[in-house]
């Protein structure tokens, strides 16, 4: 009776998983982002604009950056660059997600994000941000994809752009609480914002930006395996597993300190603009 079921399918609870673990991992960063300018969102319909906007590219994105690369590896003699390439732009990606969670990198990600409706360009500028991750993670989605079917190919990318979505209207819908919250505050004259609300939002974005870490860490890696494997080499999924939490163990050990400063710095800033 449980084989009729297509959950009970090894293969499609890979496809599942695999899909949403992509979309979450995309996604952390554009939730992260919504709730560090919530002062941008006073109502549904800004909401409903931003998450749409960001659900679209990442489903554009992904695409734009993998297709070539997926038609590329499954012609073998290609492959083995393909799955190079997607885990070198893997280890790209986290060592610069590395380096700005953890005040690292030169760039700036406390901006002003109030001005996003000044006007188009300054609304898409501010998607385009938020979503140049998806377009790097598409070639190294590649290798993830080993073994599917064309059809399932085409359905990951709009099924991973319609999580996003969702995810990240989940955090434009809190930011909208707390717009309104401390718009009032503001009118009021306070000043201080809610201590608890700050701790709340730091931890949030701590937790993300780890859990953004293990998951490109885990595509990079899996890249790897997919190329041993060209040259049957056996490499376990459970080895990619721990060796992605062995990743993620260093990481934490070392950088675990400047990443939770940086990350309550941005959230402190979040409620003075």
């Amino acid at each position: 009776m449980d084989e009729a079921l297509p959950f009970a399918d090894a293969h499609f609870r890979h496809y599942v998983y695999l899909n949403l673990g992509v979309a979450a991992g995309i996604a952390a960063d554009a939730m992260i982002a919504t709730l560090s300018r919530f002062s941008s969102f006073p109502d549904g319909r800004s909401a409903l604009k931003w998450g749409a906007a960001i659900g679209f590219t990442h489903w554009l994105f992904p695409l734009v950056g993998f297709i070539g690369g997926w038609y590329a590896a499954v012609n073998v003699p290609l492959s083995t660059g393909v799955y190079l390439f997607g885990a070198g732009v893997m280890t790209w990606f986290v060592r610069e997600v590395v380096r700005e969670a953890a005040g690292l990198s030169d760039t700036d990600d406390t901006d002003d994000g109030a001005s996003i409706w000044a006007s188009r360009t300054h609304f898409w500028a501010a998607v385009w941000g938020v979503s140049i991750d998806a377009l790097v993670t598409g070639p190294g989605k590649t290798s993830a994809t080993a073994g599917w079917s064309e059809l399932e190919v085409w359905l990951s990318f709009p099924i991973v752009g319609l999580v996003v979505f969702l995810l990240v209207m989940v955090a434009a819908y809190v930011a909208t609480i707390l717009q309104k919250r401390y718009s009032r505050v503001s009118l009021q004259g306070a000043v201080v914002a809610d201590a608890r609300d700050q701790w709340r939002l730091g931890v949030f974005f701590t937790v993300g930006t780890w859990f953004e870490i293990l998951i490109f860490s885990y595509f990079g890696l899996l890249a790897i395996a997919q190329t041993l494997r060209i040259y049957d080499v056996p490499v376990d999924g459970v080895l990619v597993f721990a060796a992605t939490g062995s990743v993620g163990t260093v990481l934490f050990l070392f950088l675990h300190q400047k990443v939770r400063e940086r990350q309550k710095i941005r959230a402190v800033f979040a409620f003075e603009n």
